[in-house]
């Protein structure tokens, strides 16, 4: 069974449990997932105005393993008809409020139509748009739509004030050496911004409490200006995914090998939906700005084969399972592989 018809399956068993068990309509569609757009049905309650988008791609995936079309249609009647209940409830007062907003980075390339649909603004070669934290309704967050930007008299550049100045956004900041992922094989957990001054091996990884859209934390000016005084340096900003970035002092890489690094790493390690860039930025201690930092893309193997290059890095290649837990269709656990070339500091 093909995508199209499997979709039109789906389509008429679910039509018709909705119409029998709860009310209301169905249509498919495109909605942002991890950066990029995705396959889902969307389910509108009876009053026609709120709804939830569920993904579909993983269930044509159990459709090919041969679980029968009836059987997936009973798993998403099932979170529909939980979330149906608060779908009946006036959207803009108990869904979106604007305490819950915070910014999200996305890449502009791939998200075209996507754009067309939601506030967004432009920031180098990415896009900040904006979700909302609703812990009990669907998988924890949604996006904010124009109507309801309109609806509140706001613009864009509002929009994003209210976002990163919210405590949902500033306080769920986390920041975890690199070296302890590697050399302790231990998940991602805060410490505090003071114990990097102790830190070996001067990378961190940073994104937020729920590991979902943490990249937008290098927009906090005041995270990064704390960052870059304690490393007494610029930074250098590494997209590692949607979901967080890795940083380090300007002084302690080349942006040669780190372009070559970050290129070669997504396309071998990172989903296509989690992809954020393959740039490298640059965070400025004094002007605390943000900026893309340009330069023609080298090979890894261009970057890397010199007695100079020899004497500031032996780059050792680590592979760590990053396991980052989703609430996906009744929580499924995604595993995300990374591989990270360590740059070893030379012995004084």
């Amino acid at each position: 069974m093909d995508f199209s018809q499997f979709k039109e399956e789906l389509r008429d068993t679910l039509s018709k449990k909705i119409s029998k068990e709860v009310g209301g309509t169905l249509e498919f569609g495109t909605a942002l997932k991890n950066g990029g757009p995705q396959e889902v049905i969307i389910y509108k309650c009876k009053n026609g105005k709120n709804g939830i988008r569920i993904g579909i791609s993983d269930s044509y995936e159990f459709c090919k393993k041969g679980y029968p079309v009836a059987l997936i249609a009973e798993e998403l009647m099932r979170i529909i008809k939980e979330n149906a209940p608060k779908l009946e409830k006036e959207f803009q007062e108990d869904i979106i409020r604007p305490e819950n907003i915070i910014p999200a980075l996305i890449p502009t390339k791939g998200n075209e139509e996507l754009l067309k649909t939601i506030p967004h603004i432009p920031f180098e070669n990415l896009q900040i748009i904006f979700k909302f934290k609703a812990v009990d309704f669907c998988d924890g967050l949604g996006t904010v739509p124009y109507v309801y930007m309109e609806e509140m008299g706001w613009d864009e550049k509002k929009l994003l004030e209210i976002a990163i100045s919210n405590p949902v956004y500033k306080n769920e900041i986390i920041v975890c050496p690199l070296e302890n992922i590697v050399m302790d094989c231990s998940p991602i957990s805060g410490v505090d911004l003071e114990e990097l001054k102790e830190l070996s091996l001067p990378m961190v990884i940073v994104t937020n409490s729920i590991q979902n859209y943490g990249a937008a934390v290098i927009l906090d000016k005041d995270f990064m200006g704390k960052l870059s005084e304690i490393f007494e340096d610029n930074l250098y900003i590494i997209p590692s995914s949607v979901r967080e970035c890795i940083i380090m002092p300007e002084s302690e890489g080349t942006i040669d090998f780190l372009k070559s690094l970050v290129y070669d790493v997504n396309r071998a390690e990172v989903e296509l939906v989690d992809r954020l860039s393959d740039d490298i930025y640059v965070f400025d201690r004094l002007t605390k700005e943000i900026a893309l930092v340009t330069g023609e893309r080298k090979s890894l193997d261009e970057n890397i084969p010199g007695e100079r290059e020899a004497e500031n890095y032996n780059a050792m290649q680590v592979s760590k399972k990053l396991c980052l837990e989703r609430d996906v269709r009744g929580g499924l656990i995604d595993t995300v592989q990374y591989s990270v070339a360590i740059p070893q500091r030379k012995s004084l």
